[in-house]
């Protein structure tokens, strides 16, 4: 019974993933009522994005050679060699899912969040996220009707409002709400509730019926070729410019983890239903991938703390 527990405990961010998504298509009533509360979820999460960079006194300005990095990576090197890999196999809606969410900026809440459970550089990634988040307007739109081949109308002003409301709320909140008043133990709760239910939302309007298993298994298997394609290439960086382990991982999930809100924005322009169905998939499965990596590495640490202990 012991075993149980213990596994249950390191697999705590996987299983918040699983339920949210079989609550999402099991009552997916509620979801829909829920959905006005996607922004102040976000704004909710970058404002626990800046909690957690009060702790840490490194200067932003030492990352600025890591962020020129992050922006070639996310904006072009991933998502160029990320759409050769999708035409080779899959086309039509689904290969047009794939191609929003490579030209799709770094999501702003998860990110930061999972480089926070996973231990990384949390002050990168809020930087890197914020920092993409701004410049979407101009680089989303040029790189999706490069890996399109043709001429996509991106909402732009619409974007930024959004932007302004969700980096507004976070941050009056964090000047609102001294730092002292929560406790790490109640960020960790937070941090797990808004995901949680983010998804839930998600998965619960995406309306996904009628899929094929066929269909299932190859937006799987790309979903998962393109979050290797990303972690190969984030090593590679690493040997390269000598990074430690805090900064690949911050690395790893502001390159690789994508904004589902604008995702969803720009597939408005599109009536093939596959091409929502994609996103949502490769959002979801992002997710999950991301819970694995920040459950190990927090083995690993409790591991590591027990062994300095005992010795």
């Amino acid at each position: 019974m012991g075993n149980i527990f213990s596994t249950l405990k390191h697999g705590k961010n996987i299983a918040i993933v699983l339920c949210a998504v079989g609550a999402g298509f099991l009552i997916p009533e509620l979801g829909k009522q829920l959905r006005p509360l996607v922004t102040p979820l976000v704004a909710l999460l970058v404002y626990i994005s800046l909690w957690d960079t009060n702790s840490d006194s490194s200067l932003i300005s030492s990352y600025w050679n890591l962020l020129i990095v992050f922006l070639i990576l996310s904006y072009g090197i991933i998502p160029v060699i990320g759409i050769f890999l999708v035409d080779l196999f899959l086309s039509g809606g689904t290969r047009t899912g794939f191609a929003i969410m490579l030209a799709a900026p770094t999501t702003a809440g998860s990110a930061i969040v999972w480089t926070r459970l996973s231990n990384g550089e949390v002050q990168l990634s809020t930087v890197g996220s914020i920092l993409s988040l701004f410049l979407a307007p101009v680089f989303t739109p040029l790189l999706l009707s490069n890996l399109l081949s043709n001429t996509v109308s991106v909402p732009a002003m619409s974007i930024i409002t959004d932007l302004v409301i969700i980096l507004g709320g976070g941050i009056l909140l964090y000047f609102v709400l001294p730092t002292q008043a929560v406790s790490e133990k109640n960020i960790n709760y937070l941090t797990s509730f808004c995901i949680m239910l983010l998804i839930y939302i998600t998965v619960s309007g995406s309306n996904v019926t009628n899929i094929e298993s066929d269909w299932l298994t190859q937006v799987f298997l790309m979903s998962l070729i393109l979050l290797a394609l990303g972690l190969i290439v984030v090593v590679f960086t690493k040997k390269i410019f000598r990074l430690s382990y805090s900064k690949t991982a911050s690395l790893y999930y502001i390159s690789n983890m994508k904004n589902l809100g604008i995702a969803v924005l720009i597939s408005v322009s599109y009536t093939e239903p596959l091409v929502l169905s994609t996103i949502v998939f490769y959002y979801v499965f992002q997710q999950f991938v991301a819970a694995i990596f920040s459950d190990i590495q927090k083995r690993r640490t409790n591991t590591r703390q027990k062994s300095i202990i005992r010795s």
